[in-house]
């Protein structure tokens, strides 16, 4: 390798760790990627997203047209709504991290309050549905104009809420 090779592999691994992740070599001294955690930006882009996507009384097909992520079904809710299944998404999910299953403390209407402390996950988003319209549905992150956990929720009345959440 000669020493232009070199500063670009720095400069990129120097980039790479400031914007959002850590690099190191592992045991076959090739580079890894250790953690990937999402930009202030990117958090904020993504609920823009969602933000301007989501309608209440959409259906489960209409929603799943509206985002190339795949869903995952929610379990252990909690709903006072009647709602009838849950869905939930984990953007900028570091790879390898999954929560741990420890019913009813993380149940999946439980925000993952440390995981988004810690960038493990960016943001979650969690829905209700009921006869396959959506009638509620949150996101939990992390502001980043404070750093503080923060959970937007559209109430099933259509109210809109976005407020500080502690563990």
């Amino acid at each position: 390798m000669n020493w232009i090779q070199a500063a670009v592999i720095t400069a990129s691994i120097l980039a790479f760790q400031t914007i959002c992740g850590q690099i190191h070599l592992n045991d076959t001294s090739t580079l890894a990627i250790s953690s990937v955690s999402a930009t202030g930006t990117a958090v904020n882009d993504k609920m823009n997203e969602l933000q301007s996507k989501l309608k209440l009384g959409l259906t489960k097909e209409e929603v799943q047209a509206l985002f190339t992520e795949q869903f995952e079904i929610a379990y252990n809710s909690d709903s006072e709504n009647g709602s009838d299944s849950y869905w939930k998404y984990e953007y900028f999910k570091v790879p390898g991290y999954d929560r741990t299953d420890d019913l009813p403390a993380h149940a999946d209407h439980v925000i993952d309050y440390d995981a988004l402390v810690n960038k493990q996950i960016g943001a979650y988003l969690y829905m209700e549905w009921k006869n396959n319209k959506l009638i509620l549905y949150s996101i939990a992150y992390v502001n980043p104009k404070d750093h503080e956990v923060q959970l937007y929720v559209m109430g099933h009345d259509g109210t809109a809420s976005d407020r500080p959440v502690s563990p």
